[in-house]
């Protein structure tokens, strides 16, 4: 009996001591979770939705891609407001002295980690990219941002587009510095036909990174747009285009890659003869040459699905024997 005893005594330590393990496991786990993992642990379901709505972005599935966008930055925005939190306990042990600063303790820090500002950021980038192309969608308005871009020249009412101006807005208060909503605004602008809105934009680009391939590229299109070219300035305003189209197509984008743009800007420049010529007439040998060169390289750098290959290849095939 008392050997019985002795043997449920055990049983009862054992579970006793694995129970307090398994509790003692899970509270490590909680308390003496790492910031990096706690970061990990909240920004999966952020990426997941992420993916999920660059997916249906992909897809020209738009309407249901801003709907993901929009709940990947309401998840972020919720784990940055902890964050911050966290982030504000964690300072208080290695913030300096106060006699350093003016401030409190970590006010430099006040910001918390930026980490899920940039998850902000990318969702609010995408949600404000999936508003605008789901409005060129709606009006089938597939237009190429390209200054020769053919097909009618429609513009979509300002109030379905200002939503994506708004998700910007927004979101460049989150990140001030972010060279890709400011080029997107700036390409929804100069669709509004706010071409000085536009400039204003881009000169910010410009400021943050001198070197913004997209930013030229988008000011080559402004300056070659009917109210530029249509002015007692064309002159001027037609070498300015030139002058940033060549830059943009000399220069990399964020991605590290060349534009495909700037050189289907500069080669239909080149192929189309000027507007005091008739629409039937060629352009000379030398203008094909050109053409021909940027044109060739447009299609070395463009997407396979891009839609302005086709045209492109039709009037390669016509340069070449001009140029001969």
């Amino acid at each position: 009996m008392s050997a019985l005893k002795t043997k449920k005594a055990g049983v009862i330590i054992f579970v006793g001591l694995l129970l307090f393990i398994l509790a003692w496991g899970t509270w490590k786990s909680l308390a003496g979770q790492s910031l990096e993992e706690w970061i990990k642990t909240k920004d999966e379901p952020v990426v997941e939705r992420l993916n999920r709505a660059f997916d249906l972005f992909t897809q020209k599935r738009y309407g249901e891609a801003s709907v993901e966008f929009s709940k990947a930055y309401e998840l972020a925005e919720t784990v940055d407001k902890e964050a911050e939190v966290k982030w504000q306990d964690k300072i208080k042990d290695i913030s300096p002295p106060r006699k350093f600063y003016n401030d409190p303790p970590g006010a430099r820090s006040r910001g918390g980690l930026s980490y899920f500002k940039n998850r902000m950021s990318e969702a609010g980038y995408g949600l404000a990219s999936s508003i605008y192309w789901q409005v060129l969608d709606k009006y089938h308005h597939r237009i190429s941002l390209s200054a020769s871009g053919s097909g009618p020249r429609f513009t979509p009412p300002a109030s379905e587009l200002q939503p994506a101006l708004d998700v910007i807005n927004k979101t460049l208060t989150i990140t001030p510095q972010s060279e890709n909503l400011r080029i997107l605004k700036s390409e929804i602008l100069t669709l509004l036909g706010a071409y000085a809105d536009a400039v204003s934009v881009l000169d910010e680009v410009l400021l943050i990174n001198s070197e913004s391939a997209e930013a030229y590229n988008q000011l080559g299109i402004i300056y070659s747009s009917p109210p530029y070219m249509n002015s007692e300035e064309y002159e001027m305003y037609r070498e300015k285009s030139l002058a940033m189209f060549e830059k943009a197509a000399l220069l990399k984008d964020s991605n590290g890659k060349f534009l495909a743009d700037p050189h289907y800007n500069l080669g239909m420049y080149y192929a189309i003869p000027p507007s005091d010529k008739p629409e039937t007439a060629m352009p000379t040998k030398q203008d094909a040459a050109r053409a021909l060169q940027h044109l060739s390289r447009f299609l070395e750098l463009s997407a396979e699905d891009n839609p302005l290959r086709s045209e492109v290849q039709a009037i390669v095939t016509k340069l070449k024997k001009i140029a001969e």
